[in-house]
């Protein structure tokens, strides 16, 4: 009987550790199927290659269309641009094989057809492109109020889409509006100061090698008054020039960064005597300092942050600044005249005479 005990116990306990085999086995096989199941989703994910978009604006004559070819590598002379042009940058990654794919826009003309913007920039494009604003440092005169101008227009446009994707239930405005923050760490002295943009901003100071022979005192008003803005708005901030090629290269690395998410440039420049290099997040105001002469003892000990309209009367008293122009000027893209349609010459025409007449209707109405 002993015996007999002793295999019925032996054989309950292997069918329990048959069991127990099995069960393991069973959640081994589901645990494999979810692994493999997400790395097949990560290598699709790497394969499908990165899409992101630039857009570039500025000052006239800048050197826009000259950093768009170096970016997209392309040995050929700049052409004007006529509007709106659009082009794109290619790269293959690594050994994935994925095809990043970065779309370029360009608007000409400085701030005259600056509405062209609203093309790129749409809820489907706002958590993918970066605008970049391009600046002629050897006309300081019209820097500041061509920076204002696209940084307010760039703002209006973003918080406009955001609003609408928050109405239609959309995270992506609070997830970006997060991340905005994420550039300057932890709990950031300036904190009370800054109002990040929602998407990433690059402003890029060109012929350098022209604003290098500017007194002093001019450059580093400039480099302060820059820094300034881009500190607040979160965006990097960078000088180059087409006769130095280490601040080329950093700006084509800097793009890259943005573009097709490549690494960052380490280099940390602030010296007014060098063309600057910071990345958005990196400066702080007590590192820029204020706006005033390095003799005023008085405004550069004060510790109360100015604001950026006070930063700009500052700059304007010193260097007076440009009127920013209208978006009347197709005149300067296009010969109009040998464009000549008869058929919507009289329906403009015809609709600016009733504009006249409803006008004149209105005003004999108000007297």
């Amino acid at each position: 009987m002993g015996s007999t005990s002793e295999m019925c116990g032996t054989s309950a306990n292997t069918r329990d550790l048959w069991a127990l085999a099995q069960k393991f086995a069973s959640a081994s096989v589901d645990s494999t199927r979810k692994d493999v199941k997400s790395s097949i989703n990560n290598i699709n994910s790497i394969q499908q290659g990165i899409e992101s978009s630039l857009i570039f604006v500025g000052c006239k004559a800048s050197g826009k269309t000259t950093i768009i070819l170096r970016l997209a590598d392309r040995d050929e002379a700049p052409a004007p641009t006529s509007a709106l042009e659009y082009t794109f940058a290619r790269k293959t990654r690594g050994m994935t094989g994925a095809k990043d794919l970065i779309h370029i826009w360009e608007v000409a003309g400085g701030t005259r057809l600056s509405d062209l913007v609203k093309i790129p920039i749409t809820d489907a494009t706002i958590h993918t492109i970066t605008p970049c604003v391009v600046l002629d440092l050897s006309r300081p005169e019209g820097i500041i109020t061509t920076l204002d101008h696209f940084l307010a227009l760039f703002n209006e446009r973003v918080e406009t889409l955001l609003h609408g994707l928050e109405k239609r239930g959309s995270k992506r405005p609070t997830a970006l509006r997060k991340h905005a923050w994420k550039k300057y760490g932890g709990e950031h002295p300036d904190q009370s100061e800054l109002k990040p943009s929602p998407i990433p901003l690059v402003v890029i100071g060109t012929k350098y090698d022209l604003f290098r022979d500017f007194e002093p005192e001019t450059r580093k008003l400039v480099c302060k008054t820059l820094r300034y803005a881009a500190h607040i708005n979160g965006a990097s901030l960078i000088f180059t020039s087409t006769k130095d090629e280490s601040s080329m290269e950093r700006c084509r690395q800097l793009l890259y960064h943005h573009g097709f998410k490549a690494n960052a440039p380490k280099a940390h420049i602030v010296d007014h005597n060098k063309p600057l290099m910071v990345l958005g997040g990196a400066d702080s105001l007590s590192q820029i300092g204020h706006p005033a002469k390095s003799s005023d003892k008085e405004s550069i000990g004060r510790v109360k942050a100015l604001d950026w309209n006070t930063w700009k009367a500052i700059y304007s008293q010193r260097l007076p600044q440009n009127e920013v122009q209208e978006n009347d000027a197709l005149k300067d893209f296009v010969d109009l005249p040998k464009y000549r349609e008869a058929a919507i010459d009289n329906v403009y025409a015809q609709k600016k005479a009733e504009f006249l007449q409803r006008q004149e209707r209105l005003l004999h109405a108000a007297r």
